[in-house]
């Protein structure tokens, strides 16, 4: 039972290897590295010099840590590295002056509910550092703690490892930017509110367009980036700013509705194929 799980599970990792075109060499351990190494200038941007935030780093980590253990070793099969990168996402967004408590519960919220109890990252269709985040705005509607200030360039070259490796597809992102920034000319906001925003370009590019939580087919990609730019919009406040709050909760949205989205594109491929056929 336990080999044919492993054999369905190494089919499945392969499955979306060949779903994202990547290229033969990358196993799972690649490709949890290669998010490390993208989220290295973010975390070093962001973090600098205050000690709050390397020790609520630290305590992410060991706390999904400990969660993949204990599911590695009730399934029997070895851990991974997946839950470290959202171990690293969720210190990036978290507010200064969480509580100890809160960020063991944010962290084992997202990770558990999100990744390990449908069978590890690859399984899941939920970004665990989303859900996580979620979690805590509805646990303490009124943050008070600012989040890290996440640098417009230090997202770039991360952007650039995760959308050149195939990673990361880059339609779902350019269509969120598009679609916020169409939005936000209508209601009479500037453009730039997302487009300039370091923190909703972390979000749109390391969760919005992760492969697990992201549409898959072409045109499933263009409308999934769309949905959540219009939702982020959508959900700013009066004040027009960008707050983590929107991003994320738009983000947990366009998650749940994405294999909706897929489904839809996939059935009006296959209706435009017949009608070609039929004439």
């Amino acid at each position: 039972m336990q080999k044919s799980t492993n054999r369905l599970r190494s089919e499945r990792l392969a499955l979306v290897g060949r779903k994202l075109r990547l290229p033969t060499f990358y196993s799972r351990w690649a490709m949890d590295l290669a998010w490390l190494v993208a989220l290295l200038p973010i975390l070093i941007t962001a973090g600098g010099p205050r000690m709050v935030f390397w020790s609520n780093l630290t305590l992410l980590v060991v706390t999904v840590l400990i969660w993949q253990v204990l599911f590695a070793i009730a399934r029997r099969r070895p851990p991974d590295l997946a839950s470290v990168t959202a171990a690293l996402g969720l210190a990036i967004l978290l507010p200064a002056d969480t509580s100890v408590m809160m960020i063991i519960m944010t962290a084992s919220f997202g990770i558990v509910l999100a990744e390990l109890i449908f069978g590890g990252r690859g399984w899941s269709f939920l970004n665990p550092v989303v859900v996580g985040i979620t979690f805590l705005m509805f646990s303490t509607p009124a943050l008070s703690g600012a989040q890290a200030q996440v640098a417009t360039l230090a997202v770039l070259p991360g952007a650039a490892l995760l959308i050149g490796s195939g990673l990361v597809h880059w339609q779902t992102p350019l269509a969120a930017l598009l679609a916020s920034s169409t939005a936000a000319l209508l209601l009479n906001l500037s453009p730039q509110t997302v487009l300039v925003d370091g923190t909703a370009l972390f979000v749109l590019i390391f969760l919005v367009a992760d492969p697990v939580a992201s549409a898959h087919t072409r045109i499933g990609r263009w409308a999934h980036g769309a949905l959540v730019g219009l939702l982020i919009v959508a959900l700013l406040p009066a004040s027009g700013t960008v707050t983590v709050q929107a991003l994320c909760f738009a983000a947990l949205l366009g998650s749940i509705f994405a294999p909706l989205i897929d489904a839809g594109a996939t059935t009006l491929a296959i209706r435009t194929t017949r009608r070609a056929r039929n004439g």
